[in-house]
């Protein structure tokens, strides 16, 4: 039961960063449902709050920031999970339990 509940307190916060996002995504075609999909904390904030230049489009900018944030997310869970299966190290749970 605990599980659910932060589930679903966890999916929930997150659509009150999705919600100004919307308006941001209208006119963004085939990317937006990329961008909504994409959309972590730190993307939100990047996408948000960045100043996009004269004459470059905001829903290029945003579908890059995207792009790179879930490959960086990607590139590090692998090189954590490749290093972690070559170092080797044997962690002892039974003094953790109580």
């Amino acid at each position: 039961m605990n599980v659910l509940l932060i589930t679903l307190v966890v999916g929930f916060r997150q659509s009150f960063y999705a919600l100004p996002m919307l308006k941001q995504y209208r006119h963004a075609g085939w990317r937006k449902w990329l961008l909504i999909l994409g959309l972590t904390d730190e993307t939100f904030v990047l996408n948000h709050y960045t100043e996009i230049p004269v004459g470059m489009s905001q829903v290029k900018v945003n579908t890059w920031l995207t792009l790179l944030d879930w490959g960086y997310w990607v590139l590090g869970a692998f090189l954590r999970g490749f290093l972690g299966s070559l170092l080797q190290i044997q962690v002892n749970c039974s003094t953790l339990e109580t």
